[in-house]
């Protein structure tokens, strides 16, 4: 019996690098389609309601941590996300952050607000993120990139998860109740509070169905995104020498390689 939604998944070739090399991994060449297009609107819906602020101060009095910045910054900031680059040592305070508010309209009006704001002693940088952003940070992927990775049908991807979740695998199975496992990767947590993390369901129907219901989706005040996450390389091109990112499961501690596509914007 073959589930409804499957229609939404169109077939294409496989990326050009390539070919799918076994059965299981065939399915891998069911493209983004009407999926792929619903978890943009989920970005771009994100996006809209997202600033870029970078703090213009001393290196030493910059922030240390997203608590004092979400405080800090703008009583309308509902959370505030941070990719930690660089060398160990550069990652113990904030240079730049991505601070995200109720609705678009908030986001407008804070946008104004913080044009002429201070805040650890030195003025800031405010730009939209997306398609309002004067500084385009990334392109999005054209059709038919080189190295664009079909989604997989039973994983999510879940981004912007608040500290209360942050590497707590078992209370993010928890908010969905009948997958199959839940993964976070411990290189988010050094990246952002506001973590990420896979969820694995034991079909398309399930993952389907939990992706619809999470929408709108709130954890504990933060507005989460949910969207189908790419298919591994290895599961597509075979074995990979990519090294594999330790990760935290539920009583589990193992190796996860690749679930981001290439290019992939954890933000």
């Amino acid at each position: 019996m073959t589930c409804n939604y499957l229609s939404s998944f169109s077939s294409v070739s496989a990326p050009v690098v390539g070919r799918p090399r076994s059965k299981s991994s065939k399915r891998a060449a069911l493209a983004t389609g009407a999926i792929a297009a619903q978890a943009d609107d989920r970005r771009a819906e994100r996006d809209r309601r997202t600033l870029y602020v970078r703090f213009r101060t001393d290196p030493d009095r910059l922030p240390a941590d997203e608590e004092s910045v979400r405080a800090g910054l703008h009583p309308g900031v509902r959370q505030v996300r941070v990719l930690r680059h660089g060398k160990k040592s550069d990652r113990r305070r904030i240079k730049f952050c991505f601070a995200e508010f109720a609705d678009e309209s908030s986001c407008k009006k804070a946008h104004a607000e913080l044009q002429s704001a201070s805040f650890c002693g030195g003025r800031l940088y405010v730009d939209f993120v997306g398609e309002k952003a004067k500084v385009k940070v990334k392109q999005p992927f054209k059709p038919g990139a080189k190295r664009r990775m079909p989604i997989n049908p039973n994983r999510l991807l879940v981004t912007g998860l608040p500290p209360s979740v942050a590497g707590k695998p078992g209370k993010l199975k928890r908010l969905f109740r009948g997958c199959k496992e839940a993964v976070i990767p411990t290189r988010s947590l050094e990246r952002s509070q506001g973590s990420y993390g896979f969820v694995q369901f034991h079909g398309p129907g399930e993952a389907k169905a939990a992706f619809d219901a999470a929408r709108d989706m709130d954890v504990d005040g933060a507005k989460v995104t949910v969207v189908f996450a790419k298919m591994e390389k290895r599961e597509v091109f075979g074995r990979t020498k990519q090294a594999g990112a330790k990760v935290r499961r539920a009583g589990v501690t193992g190796c996860l390689t690749g679930m981001v596509g290439e290019g992939e914007h954890i933000s």
